[in-house]
């Protein structure tokens, strides 16, 4: 009888739950902003680590960014994401060619 009942209870939570608004596709914007913030992740995951400060880090970049592109977060190397330090190593080669004399 429990089963039943929580079977039940999930169905109907299903039914009139719908399903979850979509999210806004995201802005493009002309051109990057001129300056932005690069922020380091920790390795440590863990509950009693800094899992607390990354959570809170990774849902600052969500606010932050609303608008346009303004917190970076680089997570270590060997982890999946890495789209933060090839954008380092352009925007340094852009800002660069941009003030050499040569471009001019």
């Amino acid at each position: 009888m429990p089963r039943i009942t929580f079977s039940l209870l999930l169905l109907s939570l299903s039914v009139f739950a719908g399903p979850a608004p979509a999210q806004p596709a995201p802005k493009r914007v002309e051109r990057a902003p001129a300056e932005a913030t690069i922020i380091p992740l920790s390795e440590n995951w863990r509950m009693d680590g800094d899992i607390p400060v990354n959570v809170l880090l990774i849902s600052l970049q969500g606010l932050a960014n609303r608008d346009y592109p303004r917190i970076y977060l680089e997570y270590p190397t060997h982890w999946q994401w890495e789209t933060v330090r090839p954008l380092i190593g352009f925007a340094w080669s852009a800002a660069t060619a941009r003030r050499s004399p040569a471009s001019a």
